[in-house]
């Protein structure tokens, strides 16, 4: 029975940990290069690109496969920004978890934005504190040009203000 219940921990711990948090996010802006490789590594994601133009450099890996695909990225500078983090899945649960603790840092909704991308509406939920902005994307599932099925996302953004 003691082995039962030591499982059930293990098991509760790995999947509360698997989740994406606003504390999480939050430490990892504060990351560099190495210490973020570290952090994704120990998370069970994989590298899958570095991004490196004129106007963003970053890191991007990935865990998952099809519906379960998550993406976490980290770059040293995005488009003026300046240190940006982005985290993407498709777990409803995951993100109203993620958007429930905005509060608990302070952070206020601002507004409801929207862009059309591909004849598909995206939602953005603004929230603001005093140091930071956090995105919230929500893309509803479609089919692209040849067809395939892409799934709900919802993507997580952290910048500076």
């Amino acid at each position: 029975m003691r082995y039962f219940f030591t499982f059930l921990l293990i098991l509760t711990s790995y999947f509360s940990f698997s989740q994406m948090t606003v504390s999480e996010i939050m430490k990892i802006y504060k990351m560099d290069a190495d210490q973020f490789e570290t952090y994704a590594i120990r998370n069970d994601f994989e590298f899958d690109e570095m991004k490196d133009d004129s106007s963003y450099h970053g890191y991007k890996y990935s865990k998952g496969t099809e519906k379960q695909t998550k993406y976490l990225q980290l770059f040293d500078n995005f488009n003026n920004y300046g240190v940006y983090v982005l985290y993407q899945t498709s777990d409803d649960k995951e993100y109203l978890n993620f958007k429930n603790q905005l509060k608990e840092f302070g952070f206020k909704f601002n507004k409801i934005d929207s862009f059309k991308e591909n004849n598909q509406t995206t939602q953005i939920n603004i929230y603001k504190n005093k140091d930071f902005e956090i995105h919230l994307f929500i893309t509803p599932p479609y089919y692209d040009s040849a067809g395939k099925l892409k799934y709900k996302t919802y993507v997580i953004t952290l910048n500076k203000k």
